[in-house]
C-alpha cells in the first residue's frame, strides 16, 4: 500500500483502526525483540564470566545452557561472541537480521564492517550468500595483507640495507680517522728520527775534528788477580776471627746456663729437704698432739686444738706478709692488703662476738 493510499484511507473505518493498532504492535515488538536479543547476549555473558551458574547447582556453563536455559551450548557462545564483537548499538540496530547472520558479521574486520553493511544488503541475502560474501571479503583482505606484508618486508629490507650502509660508512670514517692519527704520529716520529740523525751527524763531525787523546794503559791481569786474592784472604781472616768470637760467646753462655741450672737444682734440693724435714717434724707433732687429745678432757682437748690452729694461723700470716711484700705491682699489692684487712676485721668481729656470747 502506498503512502497516498494511506493518506486517502478512511480513518474512521474499522479496518484503519485495526491496521494502525497492528502497526504499532509491530513497531513495539520489533523494539522489544531488538532489546531482548541484546539483553539475552549480555545476560549469557555475565552468567558465564561471573560463574553465576554454580549458584544454580551447575558445575559448568555448557551444562547450565543445555539443561536449565534450553539453549545449545554452541548457540550460547555464539550469542556471547556476537555481543562482545559487535557491541550494544550494532546489535540493537540490526537485531532483525537474526543471531546467525549477526554471528557471521563478527568475522568481518571492524574497520571494514560499516562499509560492508553500507554496500551489502544483508537483510535480503540468505545465510549462505552472506557467508560467501564474507569469505570473499576475507580473501581480498588476505591478499591485501600479503601485499602489505610484502611491501613492509621490502621496506624493512631496504631500511636494513640502508642501516648497514650507514654502519659501513661510519666504520670507514672511523678507520679514516685512525689512519689520519697514525699518519700524524708517523710524521712526528719521522721528525724526531730526522732530528736524531742530524744530532748524531753533528756529534760524529765533532769527534772527527777533536785532537787525538793519549792512550791509557790496560791494567795487568796478574796484578788484578793478586789484588783479588789479597782481598779474599783478608775477608777470610776476618770471617774466621768473627767465628771464633761467636764460638767463645756460645761457650760462655753454655757455662753460665749450666751454673744457673746447678744453682737452681741445689736450691730446689735444699728446699725439698727442708720441706721433708718440716713435714716429718709436723707429723711427729701431730702424733704427739693426737695422743694428748685422746687422753685429755674435753676442755683441755679444745685448748690443745686452739694452740695448734693458732700456730698455723701465725705461720700462715707471716708467709702471707712475706709474699705480699714481694709483689712489685703496687696497685695489686694494695688490693690484696685491703682484702686481707677486711678478712682479718671479720675474724676480729667473730672473736668479739664469741667473747660477748660467753659473758652472757
Amino acid at each position: 500500500m502506498s503512502e497516498n493510499q494511506i493518506i486517502t484511507a478512511d480513518i474512521n473505518s474499522p479496518e484503519y483502526t485495526e491496521a494502525l493498532t497492528l502497526h504499532q504492535q509491530i513497531i513495539i515488538n520489533g523494539t522489544i525483540a531488538a532489546n531482548a536479543l541484546y539483553e539475552m547476549c549480555r545476560c549469557l555473558k555475565q552468567m558465564r564470566d561471573d560463574k553465576l551458574y554454580t549458584a544454580l547447582g551447575y558445575d559448568d556453563f555448557g551444562t547450565y545452557c543445555e539443561e536449565k536455559a534450553n539453549i545449545k551450548a554452541r548457540q550460547a557462545y555464539s550469542y556471547i561472541k556476537t555481543y562482545e564483537d559487535l557491541g550494544k548499538d550494532f546489535l540493537q540496530s540490526n537485531a532483525n537480521l537474526g543471531i546467525t547472520k549477526l554471528e557471521l558479521l563478527t568475522h568481518v574486520n571492524p574497520l571494514d564492517r560499516a562499509e560492508f553493511m553500507e554496500n551489502t544488503d544483508v537483510g535480503e541475502m540468505s545465510v549462505s550468500e552472506l557467508k560467501a560474501e564474507i569469505d570473499r571479503l576475507q580473501r581480498e583482505n588476505g591478499e591485501k595483507g600479503e601485499q602489505i606484508s610484502f611491501l613492509q618486508s621490502t621496506v624493512e629490507e631496504k631500511e636494513g640495507k640502508l642501516s648497514s650502509a650507514e654502519g659501513r660508512i661510519k666504520n670507514l670514517e672511523q678507520e679514516l680517522d685512525k689512519l689520519d692519527t697514525e699518519y700524524s704520529d708517523a710524521c712526528d716520529t719521522n721528525n724526531i728520527a730526522t732530528n736524531e740523525i742530524n744530532n748524531l751527524k753533528k756529534e760524529l763531525e765533532e769527534l772527527r775534528n777533536r785532537p787525538a787523546e793519549v792512550a791509557v794503559a790496560e791494567p795487568d791481569p796478574e796484578d788484578i788477580n793478586k789484588r783479588v786474592s789479597e782481598a779474599l784472604a783478608q775477608n777470610d781472616k776476618k770471617h774466621k776471627k768473627e767465628v771464633k768470637a761467636l764460638e767463645a760467646k756460645i761457650k760462655e753462655y753454655e757455662s753460665s746456663a749450666a751454673n744457673i741450672k746447678d744453682g737452681y737444682e741445689k736450691k730446689l734440693q735444699a728446699l725439698s729437704e727442708k720441706l721433708d724435714s718440716e713435714k716429718t717434724a709436723a707429723d711427729d707433732r701431730i702424733k704427739v698432739l693426737e695422743e694428748q687429745i685422746k687422753t685429755a678432757g674435753e676442755a683441755e682437748a679444745a685448748l690443745i686444738k686452739f694452740k695448734i690452729y693458732f700456730k698455723e694461723v701465725q705461720e700462715a700470716l707471716k708467709k702471707f706478709v712475706g709474699v705480699l711484700g714481694r709483689i712489685d705491682d703496687e696497685e695489686k699489692r694494695n688490693k690484696f692488703r685491703s682484702v686481707a684487712e677486711k678478712y682479718i676485721g671479720m675474724m676480729l668481729e667473730e672473736l668479739i662476738g664469741e667473747d660477748k656470747s660467753n659473758d652472757r
